[in-house]
């Protein structure tokens, strides 16, 4: 790869940078300790969080979690580097903890779930060491950018607006479970058309419209792009769209800096997970505490647990529940998330969805984990090859909304519903240079900085 950033210059000597990711990992594997040890194995152990008090279990859990800070990326060199490290926060780091704690059972049943786990992240890694392609592109003239990203938006929201009525009433976070349980319930009377333009809109095309006011600092442009998102979260009540702007604009803080991203990127979590918990313990609030550690870090690790436990004991899904419901008949009658919040959180009548690796697991047990891991290493490696000339911080950022729901969803749902697979074709018709909005008069262009050196803007004025 040729990569003509300024700041690759300035990249630092491997070894400190090398050692300076592992101490912020191991700053972060503490963080997530303490908060698994004071808060989620007490406040929350009725979702079925345990603690075992055993040095070998306690030392297992640490040494698993921080391996792969030996090879995790330094540099963003790649879109989906912001992405792999998501994973290793979010995912990989809760897993290993929890599932070694929380397994049912024997603890050894889950150290080996978790060694899988861990092997399956180390095999997604390999991704990056492979060459990119070059891949034709269908580019849209500059012009026509903003023709197709408003017409496309004006037809998502007609479909929207002809089945629900969005408003800009804020929704209290403590009622967003009865608003999204209204929101799935008026899908069921609707076309599926109808929710894949409220996901592709809300994880997609309102983000786009937010990163490119973010990176060409244009007000009106993230307004719109805020705005749409505030309208989705008052019929859905989906968090994520509604935190979407403030996770953006920290990811966006992140990736200032290319060659310290990947330390960035693990204190700014590290702070973030270890405040959260301090704060629950030095005053009593729940709000973030909730959110953070438990929804968005704890219950992916649990869930995690919780699939792989059932499903080794019990028939695996093969997909009869999705893509393959024609050919295959379900043994359940019903599907995963529903299965394990029925087996084991009866009493929250939660929809269990975990992350793609547990989704892989429920469907085919262990082939199924790295079969998933392999198709999303290919996804990964296509986005990077049609990206390579594209602004990295737009390219990254653009796989940010669909990548939390990685976290929470089957592989196959996400590229589809979630709109993993949207992205990939709006960033590949994406032209290199977008002309924006004449800022007045005197404006003849701006160019948002979707280039080979993306932290620089042009505007073009006439004399």
């Amino acid at each position: 790869m040729n990569y003509s950033f300024s700041e690759r210059r300035a990249t630092p000597s491997l070894i400190p940078a090398r050692i300076k990711i592992i101490l912020g990992s191991a700053a972060y594997v503490a963080a997530f300790q303490w908060a698994y040890a004071s808060v989620l194995s007490r406040t929350y152990a009725y979702e079925g969080f345990m603690y075992r008090d055993d040095p070998a279990i306690i030392s297992a859990t640490w040494i698993l979690a921080l391996i792969p800070s030996c090879w995790m990326p330094v540099l963003l060199r790649r879109p989906s580097q912001l992405v792999y490290w998501f994973f290793y926060l979010v995912i990989v780091v809760p897993a290993v903890v929890v599932t070694i704690h929380s397994y049912p059972g024997d603890a050894q049943d889950g150290l080996r779930t978790a060694v899988w786990i861990f092997s399956a992240f180390a095999a997604l890694g390999l991704t990056h060491a492979a060459p990119l392609a070059n891949i034709p592109q269908y580019r849209l003239q500059s012009h026509r950018v903003w023709v197709s990203l408003f017409s496309l938006s004006a037809l998502f929201y007609a479909l929207i607006f002809s089945t629900f009525e969005p408003t800009l009433r804020f929704v209290p976070i403590s009622d967003v479970y009865t608003v999204r349980s209204l929101y799935h319930k008026s899908l069921e009377d609707v076309s599926i058309i109808v929710a894949y333009a409220v996901n592709w809109q809300a994880f997609v095309l309102n983000p786009l419209m937010i990163i490119l006011g973010l990176i060409s600092r244009r007000k009106l442009v993230m307004a719109i792009g805020v705005i749409g998102q505030l309208l989705i979260y008052s019929f859905t009540g989906f968090r994520a769209v509604l935190f979407s702007t403030i996770f953006l604009v920290l990811l966006l803080i992140v990736c200032r800096s290319l060659s310290r991203f990947g330390l960035r990127m693990v204190l700014a979590w590290t702070a973030v997970v270890a405040g959260s918990t301090a704060l629950y313990l030095w005053s009593g609030s729940q709000f973030l505490c909730s959110i953070i550690v438990e929804r968005l870090t704890g219950l992916p690790g649990l869930l995690t647990t919780f699939y792989f436990s059932f499903f080794t004991h019990h028939p695996k899904m093969m997909l009869s529940h999705s893509i393959l419901r024609g050919f295959l008949a379900n043994p359940y009658g019903s599907e995963p998330p529903i299965i394990i919040g029925t087996v084991y959180l009866p009493s929250s009548g939660m929809h269990a969805n975990a992350n793609f690796w547990a989704d892989g697991f429920a469907n085919f047990g262990m082939w199924g984990v790295f079969t998933f891991t392999a198709i999303l290493g290919v996804l990964f490696w296509l986005y990077d090859s049609i990206t390579v000339n594209t602004d990295l911080r737009l390219a990254a950022l653009m796989l940010a909304m669909p990548a939390i729901y990685l976290t929470n969803a089957g592989l196959f749902t996400c590229l589809l519903t979630h709109g993993v697979g949207f992205a990939c074709v709006v960033m590949y018709c994406l032209p290199n240079e977008i002309h924006l909005p004449p800022l007045n008069r005197r404006a003849l262009l701006q160019y948002s900085a979707i280039g080979r050196v993306p932290f620089s803007s042009r505007l073009a004025t006439r004399p």
